[in-house]
């Protein structure tokens, strides 16, 4: 299912480069209706499994059981749609391979906020994931003010925008 989900992801990243050049649907418009996709699917599933009695909450609870609960459940909902928005705006300015790259770096920044907020422990192995991640990182955003202009050389400089697009994603 993973591996799926990956080529999944490919080939809506592939969608979203290519959809500028049709009429309409621009970044966050592409965003808004992806989320309207994935709260249909959630409200079918949910609602099929209410109707055999088999879903564990009733339908009053489904945005959270408290207050507490649904400002956490925002919260999250509107973090998600930045990084989902921000992720597709840096797949229309930066090569598929590069934004792929730079998104892959979330992992390393799940562990440093599971460091500094709930108090996880970050191990020598999560720490050089973090150095690797960091490296791999800045070798493929190429800044300019560590590998110079690209004048003549084989690589062209990546648009720094994208790159600040796709770490926020």
């Amino acid at each position: 299912y993973v591996g799926f989900s990956g080529v999944l992801f490919a080939l809506q990243a592939a969608c979203i480069k290519l959809a500028p050049q049709y009429e309409g649907g621009g970044t966050f418009e592409m965003v808004f209706a992806r989320g309207l996709c994935q709260m249909s699917g959630v409200a079918v599933s949910n609602a099929w499994l209410w109707s055999r009695g088999e879903h564990p909450l009733p339908v009053r609870q489904w945005l959270g059981v408290n207050l507490y609960q649904a400002k956490w459940l925002l919260a999250r909902a509107i973090v998600g749609f930045g990084g989902i928005g921000f992720g597709f705006a840096s797949v229309q300015r930066l090569p598929l391979g590069d934004q792929s790259a730079l998104n892959f770096t979330s992992p390393c920044v799940a562990v440093l906020i599971a460091w500094l907020t709930l108090g996880e422990r970050a191990g020598r192995v999560e720490l050089l994931g973090l150095g690797g991640a960091l490296v791999g990182a800045v070798l493929v955003a190429r800044p300019p003010m560590l590998f110079g202009a690209a004048d003549g050389g084989v690589l062209a400089p990546l648009d720094q925008l994208g790159v600040a697009l796709a770490l926020a994603g």
